[in-house]
């Protein structure tokens, strides 16, 4: 049947961050713990050690106890990192807020979450965050975030009273004063009351449907996983992770940061938010030997590169939210020098399940997710909720040390997401259809609610995809259903045209399809991102993944205005 468990070894660690943080400042001080390159920063792990104890005595001057959330909304910067370790160390979870947050949205993540504190940066990339900070201002004076008591900006602030600086509450609390509580006696109290099952962090769902949730995640959650992850990578003291993944994400603070501070080596952050060149220079300069990120990071790094100058220094590479094409599994070998890409799949909720490895001499699948993680256990379920057989597909359901305890404040999600089986067992649904063979090995081949039912028949979008990324006109595309009068839904297809390449005629396209899979899965209607009514990039969420649900939308709306004849000078924006 289609059930796995992954192997009970090595144990699961029972210890917190802040104690992992001391452990490696005393194994492996001098060692260079994080690299921040546009900020002209590194730390040691004596370094980042001493910094955070600063940093988390100065929390608790300012009043935080055991269990009080800290917002951050930072970008991939060291004081993001400085943040949450700090917090960690007092026992207050850490709420990792958005950047692409407007300030109502900011508003409610931080409502939904009761932040007591929130450290806000001016502004990542070009982004500027003066409306945030004078919207969280407005909510300090008039009581609409009566939770929040504390607002800490990065960087350049609006020098409002109300608000405090980074740097100014750093330096002055690094000092006690006259009469204040001794500040290592205060940390030494807080720490000794963190639990390991206590919550690390609250990350908000990706929200591709509904409205996000905050999934509440342990320190054994985060850290085991972490750690797991990292020996699935076989990382040792020598390697250099960079993650240009955002930090408000759980794969890059997961499999990338913790991955790397649990095994001694370093992680660099190349700039405040994705860019491709700023990416690029960052593992040149660090001698990077891992790269982390998703298919469409890697595909924008790609064209940043330039001809005939390949990436000496990198050894392997993790993907992770999104299939790995064999076309970008070649071209990370070909062109960066990678040798192995490791795939991961998971959840927020359930940290990395699976995991494969792909070497340049493999002939990389189409949805692989290779084979379950230590402490994991994983079964495909049926459309009547029993064990399907061995290669049939089903829904993937999930349970093991990454299991989060829960949405924060939302026991009905809680309860709808997450179930116990009769052995009291918890579960979790991922909403992937899946396949697990005979080798034990696990297939993603779709959405369970991404499928196309098209006169009846189930079509998994993710096979059309990875059908039209072959062809050599297309860089990047992905499928979902459009309504059909006839047949109640159609294929539809948006697509980004390659760099040099001419645009293939509709007919092309749906021929290519022809060729390899079933005519009735050739897209009806074809759509190319900047044609009129669409914009340039793709609708994804905060950590990627493109939303089929907004293009959706904008497909219904095209084809309704050029059904009335007013598609022209018709701009949606993405």
């Amino acid at each position: 049947m289609s059930f796995v468990q992954g192997p009970s070894e090595p144990a699961l660690w029972s210890k917190t961050l802040g104690q992992l943080i001391h452990e490696q400042a005393t194994v492996n001080g001098d060692r260079t713990a994080v690299a921040v390159p546009w900020q002209g920063l590194s730390l040691s792990y004596r370094e980042l050690d001493r910094r955070t104890t600063h940093l988390a005595i100065t929390l608790l001057r300012l009043g935080l106890i055991h269990g009080e959330h800290v917002g951050i909304l930072a970008g991939n910067s060291l004081p993001h990192v400085e943040i949450f370790l700090a917090a960690a160390r007092i026992g207050c979870p850490v709420v990792s807020l958005h950047h692409t947050y407007t300030p109502d949205e900011l508003r409610r993540a931080a409502a939904k979450t009761s932040c007591k504190l929130i450290f806000i940066a001016s502004n990542v990339g070009n982004k500027s965050f003066f409306a945030h900070q004078d919207m969280l201002c407005d909510c300090l004076m008039t009581g609409q975030l009566p939770e929040l008591k504390t607002v800490v900006t990065i960087g350049q602030s609006r020098n409002d009273p109300s608000m405090q600086t980074y740097e100014a509450l750093v330096s002055r609390h690094s000092i006690g004063k006259s009469g204040e509580v001794d500040g290592s006696f205060m940390l030494k109290a807080a720490e000794g009351m963190i639990r390991p099952d206590d919550i690390l962090s609250l990350e908000f769902t990706s929200g591709t449907t509904g409205q996000p949730k905050a999934a509440m995640l342990t320190h054994i959650n985060l850290l085991s996983n972490a750690r797991l992850v990292g020996d699935a990578m076989n990382l040792t003291e020598e390697d250099i992770v960079c993650c240009p993944a955002p930090l408000f994400h759980g794969f890059a603070i997961g499999s990338g940061v913790l991955a790397s501070l649990s095994h001694g080596c370093s992680v660099v952050l190349p700039s405040d938010h994705f860019d491709a060149p700023l990416m690029l220079q960052g593992v040149q300069d660090q001698k990077a030997t891992l790269l982390l990120g998703v298919p469409t990071m890697f595909l924008a790094e790609l064209e940043a590169m330039k001809p005939n100058k390949p990436i000496s220094s990198l050894r392997a590479a993790i993907a992770g939210g999104a299939a790995v094409s064999p076309d970008l599994t070649h071209n990370l070998h070909a062109r960066m020098g990678v040798h192995e890409v490791f795939v991961v799949l998971g959840m927020t909720e359930t940290g990395v399940s699976f995991i494969s490895s792909i070497n340049h001499t493999d002939v990389a699948i189409v949805g692989v997710a290779g084979r379950v993680m230590p402490h994991t256990r994983a079964k495909v379920l049926d459309k009547r909720g029993r064990i399907a057989p061995r290669g049939q597909k089903g829904e993937l359901y999930v349970s093991g040390h990454g299991l989060q305890k829960g949405y924060y404040k939302d026991e009905a999600k809680t309860s709808e997401a997450m179930n116990s089986d009769d052995a009291g067992v918890q579960w979790m649904g991922t909403g992937d259809e899946a396949i697990i063979d005979g080798q034990d090995l696990c297939r993603v081949v779709g959405r369970t609610k991404d499928v196309i039912i098209r006169g009846g028949e189930n079509i998994s979008p993710l096979e059309i995809e990875e059908r039209l990324s072959r062809h050599p006109c297309v860089s990047e595309v992905s499928v979902f259903g459009m309504p059909d009068p006839r047949y109640g839904e159609a294929v539809a297809c948006l697509g980004k045209i390659a760099p040099a390449a001419e645009r293939p005629l509709d007919e092309e396209v749906r021929e290519w399809v022809k060729q390899t899979l079933g005519k009735h899965k050739a897209p009806t209607y074809i759509f190319w991102l900047g044609d009129s009514g669409i914009a340039h990039e793709f609708p994804r969420t905060d950590s990627g993944k493109i939303q089929k649900h907004v293009m959706q939308e904008i497909g219904k709306a095209l084809i309704a205005k050029k059904n009335d004849g007013m598609l022209d000078g018709l701009q949606l924006k993405i």
